[in-house]
């Protein structure tokens, strides 16, 4: 097997759980341990789509961006290997200029990563899915012993107005081929990869960019820049030789030497231990992590936590602890049963173990019906695993809008478990009742850079959910997550906010379909995040949606006033926020999660003096309010309020009326005595008839008996008031 050396020059994303390892950004650029093939397989063709339904050929040119389908013919329930090669001089044949980039094996009729799509004996179709390439071509090698078919990929990038080209030198002496060179602004990122000639070429359109150069073989330091781009653009690139090393050993319990694994950094590069398990990895100075892919460990080792190096220019480190790797040999297993709201599975998932004792992890694949066989270590010393659903490298995820039921802790070798992947919760409510006791069981605690001590504490107090971050090392996070998430199809999320005491705080709450307990609520590849924070204007509010670790503003607030914020998701892809009642951002926001863990968050940056943030009445439910605009018919000639229905009512009902012109309406509801109840519209509309749903049930209910709904109509440009009503509706319970 070939060593392949691959450079990721994207950020990075940290897993959260130190079982996991590093997640790379382009996983896709590695190598993956062949699976023995029995060959007999007869290949004639491989060829290439970005859809399963074709058309495959070959070559084939696809977007960077997209997943791709792989078709070939093999003898019936046969293997195949492939390895994928970076065609650098674009001339279709494998030579000495090529460097490998991925192999896999694939299986006819696998219901096992990689699966066989196609369920006709002899013919595989199968996909892979970069998380992020480079544009260029590569040749995909098909064989077994006696037969070899050839395909060619090309992965083109979006077509843009301005060209930004021109080389990739060594600083000592030449050009570099294989060069990666990354464009990213706020959205997204693309590349291109350098020729033999050392030349790259990409389409870009007018903007600020941050550009990122590194190559394929590890060898060279990686540089970063940025470059506003205003027309067709000539810039070059000078890389210097990497001086830097790591040299080390990777061995069992017992000293013996593990041969043919794969050491990892994350600043980029790999390197393969020999015979003796030694290694050497080049490495630009500074500060990061590496470690042991999992493929040669499995399911003979433990895999053991990657370690932390910090590194000068032209040093090394040698032969100790940080360049050394004990990994644990298993002997026993953990068995058990992963189901989807009960039944046998359709997906195939990934479960991941953790023994502290040995500072080591382990995972495995259930099989087509669920089963999972965890290798783990048992000895003489007890040693205990936490169990849990992972997906470290995306290709094993959870189905949209769901999630594993548990996670196990203190589980001994040979024991059973289950899991159950169950549909994301609808509906949440804490009143947070209580003093000077820990908030109720459907939370956890947060925090990173652990801001514990005396100042610093998560509690309820006087009915209320207090968060005071105290930091004493740089920045640090306090605050609670939600043990469950809930579903963001048609429902609210509401939670009420005091601040009033605080002073160079800030609060951030936050939707993410990943819980993390540990870690920067910034690391969280998927999100939506409001702010309360503090710059030269003073406070505000700033909203933000993190897609792939992308990060994008909606919206910011000319102040930091408000306290009461809700969040409403409506079909099909309408993102409604309102501070006070006031709407604040109501637009598309890509549906990019479909459930969302909520966190509740203080951060406080050390030497500030901490202050607490207050709490009170978390919801997650059907919205009280939805406000239709029924499209069809002729604008209305006049105003109208109708009588809602039904009336009297429980616990719904339905409050009709139309505007003439462009208005901005205020629809609220009050008691018997005049107190007001709730606001149903407080919006500019645009002429129509509308129907507002009110659900009386929602916020833990309103009591029986008469109520007012009112109606105020005004001009958008004069404020002057055009029309206004009000009716009665009767709630009866």
């Amino acid at each position: 097997m070939k060593t392949i050396i691959c450079f990721v020059l994207l950020s990075l994303i940290l897993c959260t759980a130190q079982a996991q390892p590093i997640k790379r950004s382009a996983p896709w650029l590695k190598q993956h341990n062949a699976v023995q093939s029995p060959k007999s397989v007869n290949i004639n063709y491989i060829r290439f789509s970005n859809s399963i339904s074709g058309p495959f050929t070959s070559p084939a040119a696809i977007s960077v961006h997209d997943t791709f389908f792989i078709k070939m013919d093999v003898t019936p329930l046969g293997n195949v290997d492939v390895e994928y090669f970076l065609d650098l001089n674009e001339n279709g044949v494998i030579d000495s200029l090529e460097y490998s980039i991925h192999f896999m094996s694939y299986t006819d009729n696998s219901v096992a990563p990689p699966i066989d799509l196609d369920i006709t004996q002899g013919v595989i179709i199968s996909y892979e899915k970069p998380d992020q390439v480079p544009s260029m071509q590569l040749i995909a090698e098909a064989s077994d012993d006696t037969m070899t078919s050839y395909g060619i990929l090309i992965f083109q990038n979006p077509s843009a107005s301005f060209t930004l080209s021109g080389f990739v030198y060594n600083k000592d002496g030449g050009v570099i081929p294989g060069a990666m060179v990354w464009v990213k602004d706020s959205l997204t990122i693309f590349g291109d990869v350098t020729d033999t000639a050392g030349y790259y070429s990409l389409s870009v359109n007018a903007g600020s960019y941050r550009i990122e150069i590194g190559d394929f073989t590890g060898t060279f330091s990686r540089r970063e820049t940025t470059m506003t781009i205003t027309g067709d653009t000539t810039q070059d690139f000078y890389l210097s030789p990497l001086n830097s090393y790591i040299r080390g050993y990777v061995r069992d319990e017992n000293q013996n030497p593990i041969p043919n694994v794969y050491i990892w950094v994350e600043q980029g590069g790999e390197a393969q231990t020999d015979s003796n398990g030694m290694y050497k990895i080049m490495l630009q100075p500074g500060s990061g992590r590496f470690g042991i892919e999992s493929n040669g460990l499995l399911p003979r080792y433990m895999i053991p936590e990657e370690h932390q190096y910090s590194i000068g220019e032209n040093d090394s480190i040698v032969d100790n602890p940080i360049s050394n790797f004990t990994c644990y040999s298993t002997n026993s297993t953990i068995t058990g049963l992963v189901k989807e709201e009960g039944n046998i599975p359709v997906h195939i998932y990934s479960v991941g173990g953790w023994v502290e004792q040995l500072r080591s992890s382990t995972f495995a694949l259930t099989d087509a019906s669920g089963n999972f066989v965890l290798p783990v270590r048992d000895s003489s010393v007890a040693l205990t695993y936490g169990v849990w659903i992972v997906d470290w490298d995306d290709e094993h995820p959870i189905p949209s809008g769901m999630y594993p039921d548990t996670s196990y802790w203190n589980i001994l070798p040979g024991a059973g478990i289950n899991f159950n992947i169950i549909s994301a919760e609808t509906s949440a409510e804490d009143k947070f009742t209580g003093n000077d006791i820990p908030p109720s069981p459907i939370w956890e605690y947060f925090n990173f850079n652990n801001p514990w001590d005396s100042l610093g504490t998560v509690i309820l107090a006087n009915n209320r959910l207090m968060i005071r971050c105290d930091s004493e090392i740089d920045v640090s996070g306090v605050g609670v997550v939600t043990r469950k998430p809930y579903s963001l199809n048609n429902l609210e999320y509401q939670i009420d906010i005091d601040h009033s005491e605080m002073i160079e705080d800030m609060i951030k709450i936050v939707l993410s379909d990943k819980k993390v307990s540990w870690n920067d609520p910034n690391g969280l590849e998927n999100s939506l995040q409001l702010f309360r924070e503090k710059d030269g204007l003073g406070y505000r509010w700033r909203f933000v949606k993190s897609e792939n670790n992308n990060f994008s503003t909606f919206w910011t607030s000319s102040s930091g006033e408000g306290n009461k914020i809700v969040f409403r998701f409506d079909d099909p892809d309408t993102l409604t926020l309102k501070i006070d009642d006031n709407i604040v951002y109501k637009n598309s926001w890509g549906r990019h999660i479909s459930m969302a863990y909520f966190y509740l968050i203080q951060i406080n940056s050390e030497p500030n003096t901490p202050t607490a943030t207050y709490f009170d009445n978390f919801f997650v439910g059907v919205p009280m309010v939805t406000d239709v605009r029924d499209m069809g018919g002729l604008i209305p000639a006049a105003f109208k309020l109708e009588q809602n229905y039904p009336n009297p009512f429980n616990p719904a009902t339905d409050i009709r009326y139309q505007i003439s012109d462009i208005s901005y309406v205020i629809l609220k509801v009050y008691d018997i005595l005049g107190r007001e109840a709730i606001t149903l519209v407080d919006e500019a509309k645009q002429p129509g008839n509308y129907k507002v749903t009110w659900n009386a049930s929602a916020l833990g209910g309103l009591p029986s008996g008469v109520y007012y709904y009112r109606i105020i109509v005004t001009d958008v440009n004069t404020g002057a008031v055009v029309a206004k009503s009000i009716r009665k509706a009767v709630l009866v319970k």
